[in-house]
């Protein structure tokens, strides 16, 4: 899709050269794909990387994700983390977490046409439960074709030996709920 959007793009400032009726609307629409290509490759890279977890830990990476979300005024997500979370989940756990709230909200920003999101993370006698709520237009579970985002998800659960339960319906909004076992802080 960028090398398609580039392209029109260059054909767009070519035809700009030779028209200069339509000069100004061309170099408009150029600048507008520009932008948008720009944001792909950041959304790519960003999703090719390994977050820095390590780095920064688990709740920060998240934090950092939905500050550069938030920037963008387009959608408002907000974190509810307890805050000794890290202590009590290993490496692959926290991966598993950020990737599904990454996934989460590219779906939202994609499909949702929501204005909202609450994340909620928190130990419950043993279980982690993850809660991602929008406010966006949701969807029929029971027809929607579940897309790459949606079994990512489904898939990264079901190796942790969790459970997922999507809630949505048209005009209701999505909510994501996974649980999962984990150790006990000592």
């Amino acid at each position: 899709n960028v090398n398609q959007v580039l392209t029109t793009t260059k054909l767009y400032l070519d035809l700009s050269l030779t028209s200069p009726e339509l000069k100004d609307e061309l170099i408009k629409k150029s600048s507008k794909n520009i932008i948008y290509v720009i944001n792909e490759i950041r959304q790519l890279s960003r999703s090719l990387m390994d977050p820095s977890i390590g780095d920064l830990g688990l709740v920060d990476s998240i934090n950092d994700l939905v500050e550069n979300i938030n920037i963008t005024r387009k959608l408002h997500v907000s974190l509810s983390a307890a805050s000794d979370l890290e202590e009590y989940l290993n490496e692959s756990q926290k991966l598993m977490i950020f990737r599904v709230i990454q996934e989460a909200m590219n779906n939202t920003i994609k499909y949702a046409q929501a204005t909202a999101v609450q994340i909620s993370i928190k130990n419950n006698r043993g279980n982690l439960e993850l809660l991602i709520a929008d406010d966006g237009k949701g969807f029929d579970i029971n027809t929607i074709k579940k897309g790459a985002g949606l079994k990512n998800i489904q898939n990264r659960v079901y190796l942790t030996g969790g459970s997922l339960v999507i809630d949505s319906g048209p005009d209701k909004g999505c909510t994501i709920a996974i649980t999962f076992p984990i150790k006990q802080p000592i």
